[in-house]
């Protein structure tokens, strides 16, 4: 068995949730990943900003085999924003010019909830215009049958969106 101890630090502005995932790498030189058996201490962290938190990755090594053998690599993703309708165009740009190699990202907020002075001003809502052409990105809109907390909850989402419709 061997271990390695990674350290996973928040270096954004906002209290974030990190998804950890190993994934093989195959790569000519590399032993078949299929032998390992791999195992991560956490594979989500909850870090405030500036904060670190120290994982644990084992691996149990196929007897006869060195463990630098084998190609993998661990990854961090964010997994998703504060609800981001109150964000600027500089601050949603800013998020998503910070997107590391292999990872995913998930933007959420709700436009019917803007509290900007000018509502045309949401990132949230810019970024969609700006950005819906971009094949590797793809945007799903919510409606009242999306919602999951109380009953009511949906049909109000539904008589605030009809009169919005009705007055566009």
């Amino acid at each position: 068995m061997v271990t390695y101890f990674i350290t996973v630090e928040n270096t954004g502005q906002t209290n974030q949730s990190i998804d950890l995932i190993l994934e093989e790498v195959t790569d000519s030189g590399c032993n078949n990943p299929q032998d390992l058996t791999v195992t991560l201490s956490d594979s989500q962290v909850a870090l405030d900003v500036e904060e670190t938190e120290q994982i644990t990755v084992e691996v149990e090594v196929p007897e006869g085999q060195q463990a630098n053998d084998y190609c993998w690599e661990l990854t961090g993703t964010v997994s998703g924003s504060n609800p981001a309708q109150n964000a600027t165009d500089t601050q949603i740009k800013m998020f998503l010019t910070r997107i590391g190699e292999n990872s995913k990202i998930v933007i959420n907020g709700d436009p019917s909830q803007i509290d900007l002075p000018n509502k045309s001003y949401s990132g949230l809502v810019r970024s969609k215009k700006i950005l819906g052409h971009i094949k590797e990105i793809s945007t799903i809109d919510f409606d009242h049958l999306d919602v999951v907390r109380h009953p009511l909850v949906s049909k109000i989402v539904k008589a605030y969106s009809d009169d919005f419709k009705r007055n566009e």
